[in-house]
């Protein structure tokens, strides 16, 4: 019987299995940084969901607001009427044209707190947006890393089975390299 060569296809297979682990263990180390930055990750888009949150209830608090804000208006207008009663009988008397207050302070002040509100509800809405960009982001990355995970478990299985190879293929060549020896 040739046990050289079942030797050498021994020495081949651990040869082989060697290669294999070595080469399972780079790949888990790539997928463990991998894992790493996708943890760092989900961690910064946590972070940046939380800010974003509270920021939005921050401008919930305020735009709800607006109806006490439009009432004191109300009640200052209703104020700038009595006072433009008295500012209109103050100018008859004198050589100065007559403004109507209302005029001035009623239509202004409404119109710019209207528009300071718009632009809370726009903010609002972007806020909205870039919270749901976040918290898909933070998903893929989550899905991501239970992929991770799985190949890190895939290329363990993967190792063990190599290291199986490798100590079955050692224990034949110790057994072919004494059969040859007593050949000899």
């Amino acid at each position: 019987m040739d046990y050289e060569y079942y030797y050498n296809n021994a020495r081949n297979r651990y040869y082989d299995a060697c290669s294999e682990i070595n080469s399972k263990d780079n790949r888990i180390n790539e997928l463990r940084n991998e894992k790493n930055r996708l943890i760092n990750d989900i961690n910064g888009y946590n972070a940046e969901i939380a800010k974003h949150t509270e920021a939005l209830n921050s401008l919930e608090k305020a735009i709800k607001t607006q109806d006490e804000v439009v009432s004191s208006c109300d009640k200052s207008t209703s104020s700038i009427e009595d006072a433009n009663v008295n500012f209109s009988c103050m100018v008859e008397s004198s050589n100065v044209s007559a403004k109507n207050l209302n005029d001035v302070y009623k239509t202004d002040t409404r119109n710019k707190i209207n528009g300071v509100y718009e632009q809370l509800n726009s903010k609002k809405a972007t806020l909205n947006t870039k919270i749901e960009e976040l918290k898909r982001q933070k998903s893929d990355s989550e899905n991501a890393l239970s992929l991770r995970e799985s190949e890190i478990r895939n290329a363990n299985s993967d190792i063990s089975y190599w290291e199986s190879v490798k100590r079955n293929s050692s224990i034949d060549m110790e057994y072919y390299k004494r059969k040859m020896e007593e050949d000899t």
